[in-house]
């Protein structure tokens, strides 16, 4: 359901969702974003976040508002430059919502998405 990556040489966290999620599921994933998060920034920064829903669809109101929230908190808390990949017509309306409260870009591709954040360093 979801896979949370870390690479502190480029102060980055990727997260990969997918499926159908409910409270549950969200709250486990919160709980891994949240240690991970401290990880990445213990070993030295926490600047970017990745995340990749390509395989995420259209999600139940409340679900999609907790994940709107919780990047709200990331950006606040560290500071974060955050990319969406997302590739669905009907899902990324869904996250065009949540990027427009958050000031977050979305992308059709991991790499552009990649590339934007690192500034073309990736």
């Amino acid at each position: 359901m979801f896979d949370i990556a870390i690479d502190p040489a480029r102060k980055l966290m990727t997260v990969k969702v997918a499926g159908f999620w409910d409270q549950r599921t969200f709250k486990s994933y919160a709980a891994e974003a949240a240690a991970r998060s401290e990880e990445l920034r213990r070993s030295g920064g926490f600047n970017y976040l990745l995340i990749d829903m390509s395989d995420f669809p259209i999600q139940a109101a409340a679900v999609a508002e907790m994940h709107g929230s919780l990047l709200r908190a990331a950006q606040d808390s560290y500071g974060v430059k955050a990319a969406v990949v997302m590739r669905s017509a009907l899902s990324r309306l869904q996250a065009a919502r949540v990027a427009k409260l958050t000031g977050n870009e979305l992308f059709d591709d991991a790499d552009a998405a990649l590339a934007s954040l690192l500034g073309g360093t990736g």
